[in-house]
């Protein structure tokens, strides 16, 4: 980031955090080369986030939460000196295709201006889709709104700024299970949640955002349709919102097995956005709970054929996903594995698992696998006659399922087999290594390791 005298600040950077430690440095790294300033509102970190911040050439300014996210927003950016604001959260990363496209949108006359953004929630399972105006013209008095899930759509619309729809692409990590806290953020969400209700009662969008919460839990799920059904009869035309409230009611009444339901609503989505990917996933998941196995497979061949010709991941649906190909292989070989042909899932599985080109890719091929059935292959391949060259790779599967869920007495023999049989690749032995260190057999890690140097 290189320090400008304030008539020459294009871009300001503004952010609101609080213990981020861990996050932080990406962020910034991913955008120090395109803003001008860095704002950081640190709203009461005890660990190292201001020092990182101050180490970015950061302007750190205190603020002392108040249970409102518009409210630490708009404190942020008072502080901007620039022509334009780029908002951003710590457990984000600017893509790093986007920046010409973003200089670009600087060089433009400034006037009122909300830039729409894709925001990538990325996971280890899938990616999801959202957008958002992320960047908008300073100096207009344009304002956040929402004590939680803040908007700027808000004063954008008021003012009847101009909205530019970008390729800009922000990666997200934030609802990785694996990495983030979702119970805590849920806490923290929901009382300010019902608070936006009590003081909007007519706004459609905190209809939709607490339907949206109560949908992550089977406990609540009732709520979910409730206040999903509510926000659909507010007549919003919103219409990626609408899509989107019928895919995640899908998605509670498949949970509950009402496929009928589920059904009408996928196809109610697709009449509101036919543009989208996770309605054709969810009509498959109905083939597959209606034991109409060809017909499941037929959907997520189609699907795949879509993601594959898709020039952009804009979508009709505010919250779609694109699975990985991976994931859809995967689903289609577990169909076929245990109702249609067996023989076929094998190759298709060992031909899957040999392009795969690490652990998270290895991953998604089982998301769709319950306990049972990732047990049932294990006992299908040890009392298999299969004699055919990749015996050996059906078994490395083997052993990846038990270190799946840390298993490692019946991953070791497997493993050590297969390096015995002189099947060494750098999964086996590294993997075979690490379960080693596992035991505390640190001197055969490190020879095994070592075999590979």
């Amino acid at each position: 980031m290189n320090k400008k005298n304030p008539v020459e600040i294009q871009l300001s950077l503004c952010m609101i955090v609080k213990n981020e430690e861990k996050n932080l440095s990406s962020c910034l790294e991913s955008v120090k080369d395109i803003v001008d300033e860095m704002i950081i509102l640190d709203t009461g970190s005890d660990d190292n986030t201001v020092r990182i911040a101050e180490e970015y050439g950061a302007k750190v300014h205190h603020f002392k939460w108040c249970d409102d996210f518009s409210r630490a927003r708009n404190e942020s950016i008072k502080y901007a000196k620039g022509k334009w604001i780029l908002w951003m959260d710590a457990d984000e990363r600017l893509n790093s295709n986007s920046k010409d496209e973003l200089r670009s949108i600087l060089k433009t006359s400034h006037r009122p201006l909300g830039v729409n953004v894709t925001i990538k929630n990325i996971s280890s399972n899938q990616i999801r889709y959202g957008s958002a105006y992320r960047m908008f013209s300073n100096h207009f008095s344009i304002q956040f709104r929402n004590i939680v899930h803040e908007q700027i759509s808000y004063s954008l619309k008021e003012m009847k700024a101009e909205i530019l729809d970008s390729n800009i692409i922000i990666d997200h990590f934030g609802y990785d299970a694996d990495k983030f806290d979702q119970k805590k953020k849920r806490k923290r969400n929901l009382p300010l949640l019902h608070r936006m209700i009590e003081d909007s009662p007519k706004d459609f969008f905190p209809q939709f955002l607490l339907g949206q919460h109560y949908s992550g839990d089977k406990n609540t799920q009732d709520k979910a349709i409730y206040h999903l059904t509510k926000f659909l009869k507010l007549n919003s035309g919103e219409t990626q919102l609408i899509a989107s409230a019928y895919t995640t009611l899908a998605d509670i009444y498949l949970s509950k097995n009402d496929l009928d339901n589920a059904k009408t609503q996928v196809e109610r989505s697709l009449e509101s956005a036919p543009n989208q990917f996770v309605a054709h996933y969810q009509f498959a998941k109905i083939g597959f709970a209606q034991k109409q196995y060809q017909i499941a497979i037929d959907h997520l061949e189609k699907l795949s054929r879509k993601i594959e010709r898709a020039k952009s991941s804009k979508s009709g649906n505010a919250l779609d996903s694109v699975f990985s190909i991976n994931h859809i292989k995967g689903f289609s070989i577990k169909i076929n594995m245990f109702n249609l042909n067996r023989e076929l899932s094998l190759n298709l599985m060992i031909d899957l698992w040999s392009a795969c080109g690490g652990y998270d890719e290895m991953k998604q091929i089982f998301y769709e696998w319950d306990d049972i059935e990732r047990d049932k292959f294990i006992g299908s391949i040890k009392d298999s006659e299969y004699t055919g060259p990749d015996l050996n790779v059906l078994y490395e599967i083997c052993g990846f399922l038990y270190l799946l869920k840390s298993d490692y007495e019946n991953a070791l023999p497997i493993f050590q087999n297969l390096v015995d049989n002189n099947h060494k690749n750098t999964y086996t032995i590294k993997t075979l290594a690490g379960i080693y260190a596992k035991k505390g057999r640190m001197d055969r890690a490190s020879e095994l390791l070592t075999s590979i140097a």
